[in-house]
Parts: C-alpha cells; structure tokens; sequence
C-alpha cells in the first residue's frame, strides 16, 4: 500500500526521488515545484545552509513565477521524497512511485569535480577519487535501472538532458505523478531554462547549465584519459573513449 498522508485536511501524494550528487536533484526540484503543490515534512535538512546558499544563486522573478498557480488547478499536496533512503542514497524500491534522476556520467563528476573548493574537501589523487565517483555512479544507477526493469509502471526515468530540452519531459512527470499541474509545464520549462533561472553575477554551483563544459578544461580531459574505460551505454550514455572522441586535440 503507498504510503499516503493528510496535510491540513488534504490527502498527501508521495514520490521517491532518487539521484546521484550533481546530476540536477536541486534543478528538478524546482522544476517540480512549478508543477505541483509541493509539501515539505520536517527533517533535518530541511533548512541545510547549503540549500538557502544555492537559492541565492537564482532569479527572484523566476522562483516567485514558479510558486503561482491557475485558478482552476485544485490544490493536491505532494511530497517528493529525496530521503527515502537516506541524503542520495541508493536506489530501493518502497512503497510509494519513484522518479530516477540521471545525468551524463561525464558531466556528473565534472561538476562534482568543480565544486569541491566549495563544499571545502581537496582531491590528493585525482585520478583515484574520479575512478571511485565514475564507480560508485555505475553502482546506483545499475541500482535504479533494475528498479526501473522490475516496477516500470511505478517508476519515472528522467534524464536532465530531456529536462533541459523541451517541456515534453516535465509533461511526462506530470502523467506519472497523477496530478493536475498548477501551471502549465511549458511555463514551468520556460522559467527554469538556465538564463531565465539563475541569477547574474558569480556562481559556485550554478555555473553553465550544460553537459559539455568539461570539453575547455584540458586539465580534465587529461585526467579522463587516464581512468577505467567504463562504458555507459547501458544507460543511454557513451563510453569514455567516446567522450575522448569529442575533446580538443592539444
């Protein structure tokens, strides 16, 4: 039985979120929140430093656009879950319908990669921390696939490159949660596209709002060169020789 909760007198939806660390969770929450209703349940991340800190890296005009709503959508709480099994924890089938976040594995760690000075931790051995990231990937979303395998109707694949796209995507989101959207997925796309969500200035986390950006950094695609020769195709993706492919010749 799903698990279901009241919250102020309305019937309360749950969705599993399950993603890996930088492959777009906090973007698609946003998207997400522009669609539906979306209940928080007290937790201790629920006011994280980090969260407040992202959020100021965005457009006031966009957030505030994505907290209306069409007069004739009902109001119909939804909980999407991120910590059904923990911060980013692996991928477990539940009670309630999960959505699978997945983003180009290359991309993924590039920005993790990025980030670091940010969250404060130091790569001594680069080679060895992104042979353990691009590993630990491979696990969780073999993890979530075969979730997606054995429960198809009540799990969501959803690729950030199909969110950036086109709204087809955030209508797909809409079909599986159930629930009429308060406003319009071409609005919600349209508000979230990268130069209308963020705001201008510096930013830590985010940055560029692509996949390729990791092609300009030769130290990176030096460092890409020397790990396992994974093959992600089994997801949808390419294998590291192919990225190689694409990267500027020095």
């Amino acid at each position: 039985m799903r698990r279901e909760k009241y919250y102020f007198g309305s019937l309360v939806k749950e969705i599993d979120l399950f993603a890996y660390p930088r492959t777009g969770s906090h973007f698609f929450t946003y998207c997400f929140t522009g669609l539906f209703d979306v209940i928080s349940l007290t937790h201790e991340h629920l006011h994280n430093r980090e969260a407040i800190d992202r959020q100021l890296e965005l457009s006031e005009r966009s957030l505030y656009g994505l907290d209306l709503r069409e007069s004739s959508a009902p109001y119909r709480p939804i909980w999407l879950n991120a910590l059904a099994n923990g911060t980013h924890g692996s991928p477990k089938k539940g009670q309630s319908p999960s959505i699978l976040l997945i983003r180009d594995p290359i991309a993924t760690a590039y920005s993790y990669y990025r980030v670091r000075h940010r969250w404060g931790f130091d790569i001594e051995q680069p080679e060895g921390w992104l042979n353990g990231h691009l590993a630990a990937y491979f696990e969780f979303y073999e993890q979530g696939f075969t979730i997606l395998e054995q429960f198809p109707e009540d799990t969501l694949l959803v690729r950030y490159e199909r969110l950036i796209l086109d709204h087809m995507m955030l209508e797909e989101v809409a079909r599986f949660v159930g629930a009429k959207p308060k406003l319009l997925p071409e609005f919600v796309y349209w508000l979230t596209q990268f130069n209308n969500l963020v705001a201008p200035g510096e930013r830590s986390f985010y940055r560029e709002g692509r996949n390729d950006a990791w092609l300009r950094d030769a130290l990176w695609v030096k460092l890409l060169s020397l790990v396992d020769q994974r093959d992600f195709s089994v997801f949808g993706y390419e294998s590291i020789s192919s990225y190689l492919n694409r990267a500027p010749q020095s």
